[in-house]
């Protein structure tokens, strides 16, 4: 995947009829790469080309598509600029890989269905990580839908420890009602009190405080 990406040359791509596709996952597993290796300069090849891989195959399901998945074993930073209609779309599910949050709101409006969100060790692929994680965040918050949100293992690579996990700056946050976590009694600095911020925001009934700034700036 590190030459050009050439899908749409293949004999019979065009006529491949993908109109009533429900799910598409995407988990090409790559032999060649080195798992213990951060991602960096010699990937992006492969991002872009895992990125223009998705579209293409959004493109052609974007009328029936349901839900799209994207699996750890390959190293992607999207969405991509061109935005695509996916009117039926009701979950995205991305494991690993990083968001493009400046094209994700424009990308999750053209969503009217979508109903859940699941993100598991998904980085950002912004230089100012609090910029970055309050975009991705504004997708969500902004959709018209009431959101079933499933954070998985986010690495947040902030001062903010855990009090009831050994992971220390990794983000777990699940729920498909945010006032839930309201109810909670929380301490000052504590997981629970960003998770509480957290929910704030996401439902709309808080601003993006000083707890989540602390919480999304990377301990450096």
């Amino acid at each position: 995947m590190e030459k050009g990406l050439e899908w749409d040359r293949l004999p019979g791509w065009n006529r491949l009829d993908f109109g009533v596709l429900g799910w598409f996952i995407f988990n090409p597993y790559l032999q060649t790469l080195d798992q213990s290796s951060e991602t960096g300069d010699e990937y992006a090849p492969m991002s872009r080309n895992a990125c223009a891989a998705i579209d293409m195959v959004l493109k052609k399901g974007r009328k029936s598509l349901r839900v799209f998945a994207y699996g750890p074993n390959c190293p992607m930073l999207w969405p991509g600029p061109e935005v695509i209609s996916l009117p039926k779309l009701r979950h995205i599910d991305i494991c690993s890989g990083s968001l493009q949050p400046t094209h994700l709101k424009d990308w999750c409006a053209r969503m009217p269905a979508l109903k859940k969100v699941t993100l598991i060790s998904v980085g950002q692929g912004e230089e100012d990580s609090v910029t970055g994680w309050q975009r991705v965040l504004d997708a969500i918050r902004h959709h018209k839908n009431d959101m079933q949100i499933h954070f998985t293992r986010l690495e947040l690579e902030s001062k903010l420890s855990d009090s009831y996990s050994s992971h220390e700056g990794v983000l777990d946050f699940h729920t498909s009602n945010p006032s839930e976590y309201l109810k909670k009694k929380v301490e000052p600095g504590s997981w629970p009190e960003f998770e509480r911020s957290l929910a704030l925001y996401l439902s709309g009934k808080g601003d993006f405080d000083q707890v989540l700034i602390d919480g999304f700036t990377r301990d450096e």
